[in-house]
């Protein structure tokens, strides 16, 4: 989700810096007469010459060989690992919340760090770093080296996804740049949906019955990041393109600072409460659903990995569709529309008596999301001046980056709490919890958002 989350974010970004770039090449002096150099025009194509075509092609296959790694890891391997073979699992939440926190906070510099030293060593050496953290944790048992295994692991990712998005803007002209970044969400959801699968298939080889292995996904894991690691010295060019050299400064600068960021935030403060509350309650469900799954419903780590699969696939077809949706009946329709899905799938998620029931929840919950999200982006977007926004979209990033990481702690303690919160099963707390932060972001959206209401229309 936090992967999705920065690649609309950049995207949004390269966008803008299209349009100021369309802007400027169709301005001209008084008197000056408009000249079309025809020797320079090529037939349309998706993207600008065959070699950034299969340098975006070759770097959409890595991104989602990473992600099928990350999704072994993350998704499938963690939550059991440290709850069930470790037995540590009061630490799962830690454990998650501190790659998450690496990952956010590792971003801020090493993106920058690949202006300076190109985009080849950090898509090279990040797969390096998570392999090497999935390796380790193998061997790993203290709970406090585990959490300093998971920071390495969550640097690897920060190394790594903003160098492969900042390659595919080198290598593809301004008009075409965000048909780049699709490329690489729909690479993204292809790792998602089939890593969970991948790993629980592996496990399940090293399992016999009454004895399940919880440990053996991660040697698929780190063959999957030495794999990305190898095919990126293949498709990542030594030099990039410089095709971005005629944007303006402001355009090209990732980083702001903190000061700019908590002043943006502060005049948009209640879009910055409502992404906060939202991706709190979603942290809660980000160490328990695998355990909840499979605790609940006595079904095997395979089974789960099957069941991912289906929402995955529906959710990354209807990804485009729903997020224009919004353009058309306005950002806070879809912002409000979305909310109330994922609460209500949420609030009903505890009756539920059947696994197969729990895939059309998760539909459910992914079709809200993918409805309010991108609206909820779009109008943070349609609310601040450009000179703004980059800094908006960055203390909303950080906003969303740390309420997810409170919510991880937060819901693996509350998981393993050991006796009943207020007569509820310790296993439900957390999901009812989740539902009520976003029934909280629900109602909020429809109080406090309420003077968007205009601007949301006239952009609609």
């Amino acid at each position: 989700m936090y992967q999705i989350s920065f690649l609309k974010r950049a995207t949004q970004r390269l966008r803008r810096r299209n349009a100021h770039s369309r802007r400027r090449r169709h301005r001209r002096e008084p008197g000056e007469v408009q000249t079309i150099d025809h020797s320079t025009q090529q037939p349309s194509q998706a993207l600008s010459g065959r070699s950034s075509l299969a340098t975006i092609i070759g770097l959409g296959l890595l991104c989602a060989l990473v992600e099928l790694a990350y999704a072994v890891v993350n998704v499938l391997a963690i939550p059991v690992y440290v709850s069930k073979e470790l037995g540590l699992g009061g630490w799962v939440g830690i454990v998650m919340g501190a790659f998450l926190l690496a990952e956010a906070v590792g971003r801020l510099w090493l993106g920058a760090l690949s202006d300076v030293v190109g985009r080849r060593p950090l898509i090279f050496f990040g797969p390096i770093m998570s392999a090497a953290g999935s390796f380790l944790v193998m061997h790993t048992a203290n709970p406090y080296l585990l959490v300093g295994v998971r920071v390495f692991d969550g640097l690897g990712a920060a190394a790594f996804w903003p160098a492969v998005f900042a390659a595919v803007g080198d290598h593809t002209s301004e008009e075409n740049r965000s048909t780049g970044m699709s490329v690489l969400n729909v690479a993204y959801m292809v790792g998602l949906a089939f890593g969970p699968l991948a790993g629980g298939w592996v496990n399940s080889l090293y399992s016999t019955p009454g004895h399940p292995v919880y440990h053996a996904a991660f040697y698929l894991s780190t063959a999957l990041f030495i794999g990305a690691a190898v095919m990126a010295l293949l498709v990542v060019p030594r030099k990039a393109v410089k095709s971005a050299a005629h944007a303006p400064a402001h355009a090209q600068e990732e980083w702001t600072g903190f000061g700019p960021m908590a002043s943006a935030a502060i005049r948009v403060w209640r879009l910055m409460l409502l992404a906060f509350i939202t991706f709190l309650g979603i942290g809660l469900l980000i160490p328990v659903l695998e355990l909840y799954a499979l605790d609940r419903f006595g079904i095997t780590q395979e089974t789960f990995g099957k069941l991912f699969v289906v929402p995955a696939v529906v959710i990354s077809l209807v990804a485009v569709p729903l997020g224009r949706l919004g353009d058309r009946w306005g950002r806070l329709a879809s912002i409000r529309c979305g909310m109330f899905l994922c609460a209500t799938a949420l609030w009903a998620l505890p009756f539920v008596n059947s696994h197969l029931i729990l895939a059309g929840g998760a539909i459910l919950v992914g079709i809200g999301f993918l409805l309010a999200f991108p609206a909820w982006m779009a109008l943070v977007a349609d609310v601040t001046d450009e000179q703004a926004r980059g800094s908006v979209l960055g203390a909303a990033g950080m906003a969303q980056g740390f309420g997810a990481i409170i919510g991880a702690v937060a819901g693996g303690q509350l998981y393993h709490w050991g006796r009943d919160i207020f007569s509820l099963s310790p296993h439900d707390v957390p999901i009812y919890l989740s539902a009520a932060f976003l029934s909280l972001s629900w109602l909020l959206s429809l109080v406090i958002l309420g003077s968007f209401q205009q601007r949301s229309r006239s952009t609609a």
